[in-house]
């Protein structure tokens, strides 16, 4: 399915998620984790639907850790396609980021991925992997570039001092002249 429909399908899971736990003596547990682990390991699913299916297993602690790392591997390698890699890690990162940031694999595996990108497969990614990271908080940010830089052997000071900073009005209007040149994209 499209974007747009895959992330109504990911709020539909998360949605269900909630009235399982809530009706817990109603619902046949174990199907449900069934059907999210398919969802989570078949490789046609939308990748946005994918990642929540893992986000939501990961939180039902359902999830190895192995297995998590084997879909990560596959989802955010450098073969995938960028657009694939960018909905799945924005669909992971949409429920309990604090489990996320405890996966230095993940991290490692993200920075792969987008350092792997030429410009025209990240300008096909830019749009999701915005949508993910603008969406956690500071705090989370700083961890991130934590294990970021620690990854890379360093730099975690100016990495988080870069994060941080505000962006001033000529920087935005060059980022904007930038931007230009990447099309329609919304953002």
């Amino acid at each position: 399915c499209n974007e747009d429909a895959a992330r109504n399908v990911g709020t539909a899971l998360s949605s269900l998620h909630h009235v399982a736990h809530v009706f817990q003596d109603k619902l046949e547990e174990e199907r449900f984790v069934r059907t999210l682990d398919a969802i989570a390991d078949d490789s046609f699913a939308a990748p946005h639907v994918a990642g929540v299916a893992c986000a939501i297993l990961l939180e039902r602690g359902k999830l190895q850790d192995a297995i998590l790392d084997q879909r990560i591997s596959r989802r955010l390698s450098p073969g995938a396609s960028p657009t694939e890699g960018a909905g799945f890690f924005e669909g992971l990162a949409t429920r309990n980021r604090y489990a996320l940031l405890a996966r230095k694999s993940l991290w490692t595996a993200m920075s792969m991925f987008i350092e792997a990108l030429d410009d025209e497969a990240f300008r096909r990614a830019v749009v999701a992997l915005r949508r993910a990271f603008g969406s956690f908080e500071t705090s989370e940010a700083r961890r991130i570039a934590s294990v970021v830089a620690e990854g890379w052997g360093g730099g975690e000071k100016a990495l988080a001092q870069a994060i941080e900073t505000k962006v001033d009005d000529t920087e935005i209007e060059a980022l904007q002249a930038e931007l230009e040149g990447l099309g329609e994209l919304d953002f």
